[in-house]
């Protein structure tokens, strides 16, 4: 059993990315931490932040991001971490 209660954002998400519970990559541990353990600085991307970021917020993120954003890519984990 993951401990993530006590955990510092950092290293419950590092625990959970390190599971061997099939289905959790980035984003899942990212809403995981998020909405199960109020760790607010988790910032799961799906297609509606992705889209808010577009049409509202391009102005606050490097172009590089947006670009691959606009492209519908998924992001590689580096950049996603990055963020």
């Amino acid at each position: 059993m993951l401990n993530l209660i006590n955990q510092s954002y950092e290293p419950a998400r590092m625990l959970l990315m390190k599971s061997k519970i099939k289905g959790i990559g980035e984003k899942v541990a990212e809403c995981i931490l998020l909405f199960g353990f109020g760790k607010l600085e988790s910032f799961p991307i799906d297609r509606w932040v992705r889209q808010s970021i577009l049409h509202h917020y391009a102005h606050l993120f490097e172009a590089d991001l947006i670009d691959s954003l606009k492209a519908r890519r998924s992001l590689d984990k580096a950049r996603y971490n990055k963020n």
